[in-house]
Formats: C-alpha cells, structure tokens, sequence
C-alpha cells in the first residue's frame, strides 16, 4: 500500500469513527432531560453542554445549558445566603425550576423549609402547589386553609388551589362553595388564566375553562409554553376534557408573546444569544 492511499484511508477511518461516536445533538439533549428528571443534574448539565456545543445555531440547547448552569450556582448560594430578600428570590426561582421539571424530592423538600422559614401566603402557596403536584391533595388542603384569610388581594388564586384541592379530594359542595366565594381580576394571562382554567374544569364549566386555557397559552412566553402545555396534559384537573377535539384544539395554541430570547445567565457577557438579543446591545451601549 502506498503512503498517500494508506494516509486516505487513515482520515477515512478517523472520520467514520468520528461519526459513530459523535452523539447528534438532539440525542444528548434528550439525554440531558433524562438525567435531570432521575435528578443527575450534573451529568444533564454536562450533556447540555454538549449539545450546545455540537450545534451551535440551537439557542434551546445553549439556553437549557445556562439555565441550569444558573440553577446549580443558586443551589450552591442558597445555603451560604443571609440576606432573607435574597434568599426568598433565589428559593422561587428554584421552586418554579422543580415544579417545572417535575422534581417533586427536590421541590417539597425546598418548599417545606420555605414556608418555615417564610410562613406567609407566598410560601403556602408553595408547598401546596408541589403538594398537589405529588398528588397529597389533603395535605395541600389543610396547609392552605390557614392562610385562606390572610392572602389579599391574592386571595382569589389561594382560594382557587384550595377549592381544586378540595375537589380532588372529592369534597365536590365545598369546593364550589369556596369557589363562588371569590373575586377574579377582570384581566387573567398566562399561569392565573391556567389556574382558573383549572378551577372550572374541576366545577365542570368546560367552555369556561377552555377559554381561559387559550387565553392563558396566547399570553405565556414561547420559551415557557412548551412546559406549560406539558403540564396542563398531564393535570388531573382536565381529566375530563382531554379526550375532546375543543381541548386538543386548545393545545395548538400558540402564543401572541415576544421575547428576547435572553438565557437568563448571570451576565450579557457569556450569553451564547448576545450577537442577536437587543438587551446585550443595549448593556453594551
């Protein structure tokens, strides 16, 4: 064999092997997702990378690499935080990460030590939402009734997790009653829409509550609807609508939102989405 055909078949062999054992982007995202969902965080952030890195004009992966990036410098500072203004930020933000992810261990360990610490209608509000998740409907019950008074003007979205709770638990007459006891705000978007979305469903208003579902989709972030639409799937509240056409229409909705793209990282500096987002050029300026 001569030294430039043995050269050829060389790179040949380097770059088939390459191939094979090049993993294709999509693959190590969803190998990211497996692993934070087994609660590996580290081993999904490592794949994240990766998938970033082996398809770079994919803002999702760049973004999901930061985002947990952030998630992990959060849960390393929350011990360490003395600040209480602070730490209650970093611990919503971690609460909002869980539920989204469906990390119950996680969620309703941080959230117990919330509302210890806490105590008020923001961290009942909390534990009983991971509590529901868990399927602990009692439990979310009795932790909101306490505070059921105390919410302001936010007791009609305390009130309506209370009154979802108490259906679950088949306590059909009290949950209406407590529902009908309520004030809404005229304008409902996003999560709020969702929440009483849920609440109508569970009452068995189903127009009602397919309304407000595509109100709350049209007014969620494109980068967020995704997880919400997930969820709403998934809810037992809407047990009763899934199987129809007007819920699956629902679920095409797309949102009316715009947004930056921004990953949500420490700083416009690393941002991998700083050549094309309008709040970096703007820091820059």
């Amino acid at each position: 064999m001569s030294r430039n055909v043995f050269v050829w078949t060389f790179v040949a062999f380097v770059g088939l092997t390459s191939a094979v054992w090049a993993a294709p982007a999509d693959q190590l995202y969803e190998q990211g997702n497996q692993a934070l969902s087994q609660g590996d965080f580290q081993q999904a952030l490592d794949a994240f990378g990766k998938a970033a890195r082996a398809d770079r004009e994919n803002p999702a992966y760049s973004n999901r690499y930061a985002q947990l990036r952030q998630i992990l410098m959060l849960r390393d500072r929350l011990g360490k935080e003395t600040d209480s203004r602070k730490w209650q930020r970093m611990a919503m933000v971690l609460h909002s990460f869980y539920l989204n992810n469906r990390l119950f261990g996680d969620g309703i360990a941080l959230d117990q030590k919330v509302h210890e610490r806490m105590n008020n209608t923001y961290s009942c509000a909390m534990l009983a939402q991971t509590q529901m998740a868990m399927g602990e409907n009692e439990a979310a019950a009795a932790t909101l009734a306490p505070f059921a008074d105390k919410a302001g003007d936010q007791k009609w979205a305390l009130g309506s997790l209370q009154a979802i709770a108490l259906a679950r638990c088949g306590k059909s007459d009290d949950s209406l009653q407590l529902a009908n006891s309520l004030l809404f705000p005229q304008k409902l978007a996003g999560r709020a829409a969702v929440l009483v979305a849920r609440l109508k469903a569970v009452l068995g208003e189903p127009e009602a509550s397919l309304s407000l579902l595509k109100t709350g989709f049209e007014t969620t972030m494109p980068s967020q609807l995704e997880t919400l639409k997930k969820d709403v799937a998934n809810s037992p509240d809407f047990a009763a609508l899934r199987q129809t056409d007007a819920f699956a229409q629902v679920l095409a909705t797309k949102s009316k939102m715009t947004e930056s793209g921004c990953s949500g990282g420490s700083s416009c500096a690393n941002c991998p989405n700083r050549g094309s987002c309008s709040k970096s050029k703007k820091t820059a300026q």
